[in-house]
């Protein structure tokens, strides 16, 4: 190869090679940001199982059946009180 042909052909190689630098370069930081918020949206439906299935050791969870409040009393009671309207539960199997 001449002089000319030659310095066209590097020239040529080296937009070739910074060209697909720069498109893999674009594809990185397309898909950075997605898999960023795939994790995230994965750990937060993981916090908020977490938190739902959590039930303190001989504790229950009693819903006011006037109120419909959500409270935490011992599982051995067979009778609470609702903490916010003062209705007494009754424990039933089903709860």
């Amino acid at each position: 190869m001449s002089g000319p042909h030659r310095k066209r052909a590097l020239i040529e190689k080296k937009r070739i090679s910074h060209v697909s630098s720069g498109n893999s370069r674009s594809f990185f930081l397309y898909i950075l940001p997605l898999l960023c918020l795939l994790f995230l949206i994965w750990l937060v439906s993981e916090l908020k199982e977490k938190r739902k299935r959590y039930q303190p050791p001989g504790k229950k969870l009693w819903r006011c059946s006037i109120c419909a409040h959500v409270y935490i009393a011992d599982r051995d009671e067979s009778l609470t009180k609702c903490p916010r309207c003062g209705n007494l539960q009754e424990k039933n199997d089903d709860q």
